[in-house]
């Protein structure tokens, strides 16, 4: 198999088959439905008990996530509003037209800085680079779960699959909206042409879909895993794809901004409403586990230069 995606495609269908029949052998058709009560407030369609792993299968629920996450919006919280105006403040910012922009002003920056040694510790990840590798883990993440028989493992693919589908299809329609030039791009001033363009400049542009996919995979098997050593490990990988996207003038820093929190938010979506570890108490999604953790995050802006001309990006987390 000549083709790099090969691998993946081939693990990928492969936990998608055994996911399928996981579902039809844990089914009870025996099983008579609950009684709902009267004060239950009724779900939004895409929204349920039913729609969680070993309910649904990945296709009904992937495409339930994805209308879910745009319709939701209306319905965010102070905490959600707040990252999201936070976001958009900051990316717009960095996108204001200054000729050059802020954030074409800090990629030169970047690049100005790079180091033989920076060049080695992040090597330049293309597109089916991320496929390849992040495909091919939760197919052979899936596979494991299957065959060793650990639902808990199988779940955590299954889910992982479906926000990473769900964030690319909403980085990519943002993407083709916008038609943003990414740094290599034309004199690499990241000029915005809107969505006559935008299929022209692809994979380049605003938001990042390396950010967001990777994000939304990490913060789902974050969620799964549940332990201050998986929380490390899925923070760092995170803050390492930001950096080496910027740092490899594959994105601006506002690309990497905006995508980031588009993967968190999706991510966090697919593990409340999607994962067998929560359940709906009065219309909202609520942890099985006695204390669920408070920490989540809250978004990223760039730091100030400071007196060396240093310049740095900060990420907040609410405890």
């Amino acid at each position: 198999m000549r083709s790099p995606h090969a691998f993946a495609a081939l693990f990928v269908t492969g936990w998608l088959c055994f996911a399928h029949n996981a579902l039809a052998q844990t089914a009870d058709e025996n099983v008579e439905p609950k009684a709902v009560s009267s004060t239950t407030p009724e779900l939004p369609f895409y929204k349920g008990d039913h729609l969680r792993f070993g309910e649904a299968d990945i296709f009904m629920r992937s495409g339930a996530s994805f209308v879910g996450s745009i319709l939701e919006v209306g319905h965010w919280d102070r905490e959600a509003w707040l990252m999201a105006s936070s976001t958009a403040a900051v990316t717009i910012s960095l996108m204001a037209p200054t000729d050059p922009s802020p954030d074409v002003r800090m990629q030169a920056w970047v690049q100005g800085k790079r180091t033989p040694a920076g060049d080695t510790f992040m090597p330049v990840m293309r597109t089916p680079t991320f496929r390849t590798y992040g495909l091919g883990s939760i197919g052979l993440l899936g596979l494991y779960g299957y065959v060793a028989d650990k639902p808990g493992v199988l779940e955590a693919a299954s889910l992982s699959m479906e926000a990473v589908t769900v964030a690319v299809s909403l980085h990519l329609a943002q993407k083709l909206l916008i038609g943003r030039e990414g740094p290599t791009d034309g004199d690499g001033l990241g000029i915005i042409y809107g969505p006559a363009k935008g299929i022209y400049l692809y994979p380049a542009g605003t938001p990042s879909g390396h950010t967001a996919s990777v994000w939304s995979m990490s913060v789902v098997l974050m969620d799964q895993v549940d332990t201050p050593v998986g929380y490390a490990i899925g923070w760092t990988i995170n803050g390492y794809v930001a950096v080496s996207l910027v740092y490899n003038d594959q994105h601006y820093v506002s690309d990497v901004i905006w995508g980031a929190p588009l993967g968190y938010f999706v991510g966090k979506w697919v593990s409340k409403h999607r994962s067998t570890r929560y359940t709906y108490k009065n219309g909202q999604p609520a942890s099985t586990k006695p204390d669920p953790k408070k920490i989540s995050f809250s978004g990223v802006s760039p730091l100030s230069p400071d007196e060396h001309g240093t310049r740095g990006i900060a990420a907040v987390w609410l405890f």
